[in-house]
């Protein structure tokens, strides 16, 4: 998620109320927990280590982004292989359609939102142009496809 300073702890609440799963900014050195989402905090960019914790850097922005989705899917392609997903919802630009490949190639699971449902279908279209995203669907059934997914 590229957030704005100012804006992410606002969205952490919001978010929070609506799920039973904890959600947060990840911190350098965090462990990734299965009932946790973590959001990259603004103007930094987030890889996991093969301890499966957290790493937040300030390395250049990638396409004008910090923090960048290809950092991210990058190294969950490399940590969790075929038990990493990738999912790209709305936005402009290309962050993450490239790297979401790497998951895919590594066997896990690749979503892209779809043009109907999205804001601005940038960021998932060009994952499905690129054939990186395995399933392009409308917002409302990327959770249930997450959580068969995640069952199987």
């Amino acid at each position: 998620q590229h957030l704005s300073k100012g804006f992410e702890k606002g969205l952490v609440e919001w978010l929070s109320g609506c799920t039973c799963l904890d959600v947060t900014l990840a911190d350098d050195g965090m462990a990734v927990a299965s009932d946790t989402v973590f959001f990259a905090r603004p103007d930094r960019h987030l890889a996991l280590l093969d301890d499966r914790t957290m790493r937040l850097f300030d390395s250049e922005p990638v396409n004008g982004h910090r923090p960048s989705a290809d950092h991210l899917f990058e190294s969950a392609a490399e940590v969790f292989g075929p038990n990493a997903a990738g999912v790209i919802l709305t936005g402009m630009g290309d962050d993450g359609a490239r790297a979401l490949g790497r998951i895919r190639r590594a066997g896990g699971l690749t979503v892209a939102q779809d043009e109907s449902t999205s804001t601005v279908y940038g960021m998932p279209k060009a994952a499905a142009d690129l054939g990186t995203a395995e399933r392009v669907l409308p917002l409302d059934l990327i959770p249930q496809c997450l959580i068969g997914w995640a069952r199987s």
